[in-house]
């Protein structure tokens, strides 16, 4: 026996368990390609943009005393150049990625 219930959470004899929602079909949880290229896009360029900021602070001042007194560049140039690479992968692999088929 199936127990269905409507819109308000109350059961509804007359309700029934086939009813679509906005987050269901064939397209759930899918973005139009284009919005996935786009958004790739963006990931790719932001991430060359986040690493060369992060270059252009492992040769500044304070990151050259964080070397030269702990052997390390500071903990913001490590962000910005980790942060950047990997924001530019995930950029570079979803333009790279074949749209998913139905």
């Amino acid at each position: 026996m199936v127990v269905a219930f409507g819109g308000d959470g109350l059961y509804d004899p007359h309700a029934s368990q086939e009813q679509p929602g906005p987050l269901s079909g064939p397209t759930a949880g899918k973005l139009p390609h284009p919005m996935n290229r786009i958004l790739s896009l963006v990931l790719l360029s932001a991430g060359i943009l986040l690493t060369i900021y992060g270059l252009n602070a492992l040769e500044s001042i304070s990151s050259s005393f964080s070397r030269f007194f702990s052997g390390a560049p500071t903990d913001k140039t490590i962000w910005l150049l980790v942060g950047g690479i990997v924001l530019a992968a995930i950029g570079a692999g979803g333009l790279i990625r074949r749209p998913l088929s139905n």
